[in-house]
């Protein structure tokens, strides 16, 4: 195997050198480092295309996205909070982002569209891209909640900055949002493409304890506080 892809190397540089294209370039779009896989930079970017945000990653992390057989969105767009990442977590948030699958080999990554694996998990039961919203009691944004497809662990996503998830499923499927603080939610899809979603507050058990506790105090230092006035003469 290694034996083939030296090979190939060689033949595709002598080729390039036949046309003038730098050799240097091609070995560094074939070979990637652990070194420089696991290594942090800070990327940054907000609403962007994603076809803009792949060059933007590919200038930071000298790497190359590959999607000749899928067709990007250019109405939907993403953005990336300031932090230093590696190119593996960069993948990772991408995942939850947009509906692509990446699979990196060497500086090389595949990009392809999640619903045809899904479409082959669930026997080809026809699916539909759903975007929803899931806000708070005061119609506030809640970022980071976890929806999944409840019977089917594999197929999850988190909401953003906005509140806003997107996530494929049938007509039939049920999903479950749960939150730190609040409510485990299920939510059957129907036939809806847009889902809004309000989470419930958990009540505290200890709070309710804690302040019946102080309420019963006070009442028994009443009395001590504020003693009966002498009888005058």
């Amino acid at each position: 195997m290694k034996e083939n892809l030296v090979a190939m190397l060689r033949h595709g540089l002598k080729s390039c050198c036949r046309i003038g294209m730098g050799c240097t370039a091609v070995l560094f779009l074939v070979f990637q480092s652990p070194a420089a896989a696991q290594e942090k930079k800070n990327l940054s970017f907000k609403n962007k295309t994603i076809e803009e945000a792949f060059r933007q990653i590919e200038q930071l992390y000298q790497v190359k996205f590959y999607y000749s057989t899928i067709k990007l969105n250019p109405q939907e767009r993403i953005s990336f909070s300031k932090k230093p990442r590696a190119i593996q977590d960069v993948l990772f948030e991408l995942e939850l982002k947009v509906f692509l699958k990446f699979k990196q080999d060497g500086s090389m990554i595949a990009v392809k569209a999640k619903v045809a694996e899904i479409e082959q998990a669930t026997g080809g039961v026809n699916l539909q891209l759903i975007e929803g919203t899931v806000i708070d009691h005061l119609k506030k944004p809640l970022p980071g909640v976890s929806v999944r497809v409840k019977g089917s662990p594999s197929r999850s996503t988190l909401s953003d900055t906005n509140g806003k998830y997107k996530i494929s499923v049938a007509e039939k499927e049920v999903l479950i949002l749960s939150y730190i603080g609040f409510v485990r939610t299920e939510v059957p899809v129907g036939k809806s493409s847009t889902i809004v979603t309000i989470l419930k507050e958990e009540v505290s058990e200890l709070n309710q304890v804690v302040v019946t506790g102080i309420s019963d105090r006070k009442e028994k230092l009443i009395p001590e506080v504020l003693p009966p006035l002498p009888a005058r003469n």
